[in-house]
């Protein structure tokens, strides 16, 4: 955070090449995407009273560098003293005192929501890469548990790109779905990273290991929801992995943009029809 803080506050490091001069450099470096290395170019830095615009449709990836730029408490490094004038595209935490074009709404009858008001038990368990994705995101922006919702957290490995461990932490993400099935929980939501985390480093053979930690993990869920009687639903959002080199044979770190698979496990479900 606080490199791009530097150079979009600051303009810290002056580039002495063109915008596509550099990208070229570090693509010849093999660094890619978000990887890249912020630098300004014939930028010097925000002025006293600038506007600033964070277009970020999602909150996850925009809390930290807008709480740098927002809270006058802010102590992780060095800011600017500058006055700015911020605004957001949509809420990325409610105590960030900041105006919002997108007021959001909230969703209700959340499918966590009304197993709750069902008086069931369930469990949203992934490690620290995913988990706002199977908590706040999945309970369609609320932050608290609802009543009888278990959160279980596993730690990402601290590593600096995770094709340096591939496997990441999907071991003991299928523990937690595993212990929570032995102790008979309704519903339990996962995901596991590795796919996604993995597939943007671009590095195909830690790909292969990601797929495998996850296939691995997978077998021992449905092998226990077999011996349990549970139903199972398996899909994504998006894919990454499944395709790391385009056809002239560059390396791919983005989302894919294909139809993604859903697999249901269930005796009363005979046939899932496509999806739009």
């Amino acid at each position: 955070i606080q490199k791009a803080y530097d150079q979009i506050v600051f303009g810290k490091t002056q580039a002495s090449v063109s915008i596509d001069e550099y990208i070229d450099s570090q693509y010849k470096q093999e660094i890619y995407d978000e990887f890249i290395e912020p630098l300004s170019f014939n930028y010097s830095g925000m002025e006293e009273n600038d506007g600033v615009i964070f277009a970020n449709f999602r909150s996850d990836r925009a809390r930290e560098l807008s709480s740098s730029m927002a809270k006058d408490d802010f102590n992780e490094f060095e800011t600017t003293d500058k006055k700015l004038n911020l605004t957001t595209m949509t809420q990325y935490d409610k105590n960030l005192p900041l105006p919002v074009l997108f007021p959001k709404e909230t969703p209700t009858n959340t499918l966590s929501e009304i197993v709750s008001l069902a008086g069931l038990t369930q469990l949203h368990t992934a490690e620290t890469e995913k988990y706002a994705h199977v908590t706040f995101f999945f309970n369609g922006g609320v932050e608290d548990p609802f009543p009888k919702e278990e959160r279980v957290l596993i730690p990402s490995p601290k590593v600096a790109t995770y094709d340096l461990q591939p496997e990441m932490s999907a071991a003991p993400v299928g523990k937690a779905v595993r212990e929570g099935m032995d102790k008979g929980t309704d519903l339990i939501i996962v995901n596991f990273a590795n796919g996604d985390m993995v597939g943007h480093t671009g590095v195909y053979d830690a790909g292969i290991k990601a797929v495998e930690a996850v296939d691995t993990e997978l077998g021992l869920i449905f092998d226990k929801a077999k011996e349990l009687g549970y139903n199972v639903v398996l899909t994504s959002d998006h894919g990454n992995c499944e395709m790391m080199k385009d056809s002239e044979g560059k390396i791919l770190t983005n989302h894919t943009v294909g139809d993604v698979y859903c697999f249901v496990m269930a005796d009363s479900v005979k046939e899932v029809n496509g999806g739009a």
